[in-house]
């Protein structure tokens, strides 16, 4: 696949499709090597959320308390994973989705047994 590097030697892969003034997306890719639309956080975020609602629901509080607090709550977080991601690429010349793995095994290594 063609790409193109920036000053800061990330590679920008691209695909030509149509006619036009180019446009690059800048995020996660939408889809995976095999053609299948990877959303794979979306299913147990969503679980959880449920569970915390029907939590909260159980417990008498408002209908409108789970959304507007899991809704800015998940704003925050993103955002500080965002400038955290950012941060650490600039220190650490890693592929991100190996950055993310290995943060995440050492999240299991050290949250899982104890919890």
């Amino acid at each position: 696949m063609p790409y193109a590097t920036t000053d800061d030697d990330i590679r920008l892969h691209y695909e030509e499709a149509g006619k036009g003034t180019p446009i690059v997306f800048d995020g996660l890719p939408v889809r995976s090597a095999d053609g299948v639309i990877v959303y794979g956080l979306l299913v147990p975020l969503s679980l959880d959320n449920v569970v915390a609602g029907t939590s909260l629901g159980l417990l008498g509080y408002s209908l409108w308390l789970a959304p507007v607090m899991f809704g800015a709550t998940t704003a925050v977080v993103a955002f500080v994973g965002l400038r955290i991601g950012r941060t650490a690429a600039s220190f650490i010349r890693i592929r991100p989705d190996l950055l993310t793995g290995a943060a995440l095994l050492i999240m299991a290594v050290v949250l899982g047994p104890n919890s």
